[in-house]
């Protein structure tokens, strides 16, 4: 298995890396859970729930963090509801504004199937 390191551009859907975020682009919740995805010596690669990882991204709302979500949405069957339930868990008031004012970009993305009217 590969791990790409912080790349930029166009990725393949299902490449794995690891991206370096600067301290307080975004505030975790303090009592974070994360899945470890591997332990290799000292290092324990970890990510956070899906959910809360696409809240933090909400929350940035760069164009590429907006199609991630969607990504999320389309092809890992994540639901909005879960997404809006961790945006409530950001310590940031700011940045859960943000994050909700976001969501509507991936709506759009991402759309949900809707009862016929």
């Amino acid at each position: 298995m590969e791990i790409l390191f912080d790349p930029e551009g166009e990725l393949d859907p299902d490449a794995i890396y690891l991206q370096v975020v600067a301290p307080d682009i975004v505030k975790l919740p303090e009592d974070l859970r994360a899945d470890i995805l591997g332990q290799y010596g000292a290092l324990t690669v970890a990510m956070p729930a899906a959910a809360l990882l696409s809240a933090a991204k909400l929350a940035r709302g760069e164009p590429r963090d907006i199609e991630d979500v969607a990504w999320w949405i389309k092809e890992q069957a994540l639901g909005l509801g879960d997404i809006r339930t961790a945006i409530g868990l950001l310590p940031d008031g700011t940045q859960r504004e943000n994050a909700q004012e976001n969501i509507v970009f991936v709506e759009l993305l991402a759309p949900t199937k809707r009862k016929p009217t």
